[in-house]
């Protein structure tokens, strides 16, 4: 962050421009799958999260290009980073949950009683 090294400013735009397109593309395909699978929806936010990753990385490589902002580039890395972590940490309790051999946080515990109840 100090003293960041030289960054080719038109690569990392290029190569932003390529992988939101990418990245774009995938999320709308995975978009509609993405309410009936936790894997489905995990994947749908990663390409999700990536497109915004990508956003960031053209922004910083023009910021680097026109103004000679090297310290952009591991700034953004960095709130990538923490956006990721953010991600994680708000997606994991499903999950668990499901290992847990815990049931759905929107059943209607009741109405399952019942319904076995009078299946007895």
């Amino acid at each position: 962050m100090i003293d960041p090294p030289q960054v080719a400013g038109w690569t990392v735009v290029i190569l932003g421009g390529v992988a939101l397109v990418v990245d774009t593309l995938t999320a709308l395909l995975t978009y509609s799958m993405q309410k009936g699978s936790v894997n489905i929806r995990a994947l749908f936010l990663h390409n999700l999260s990536d497109a915004l990753a990508s956003v960031a990385v053209i922004v910083g490589g023009a910021l680097i290009i026109l103004y000679d902002m090297r310290w952009v580039d591991p700034a953004i890395t960095i709130g990538i980073a923490l956006y990721i972590l953010y991600l994680a940490f708000t997606e994991i309790g499903g999950p668990i949950r499901t290992l847990m051999l815990g049931s759905p946080p929107d059943i209607d515990n009741d109405a399952v009683v019942a319904a076995v109840r009078r299946r007895s």
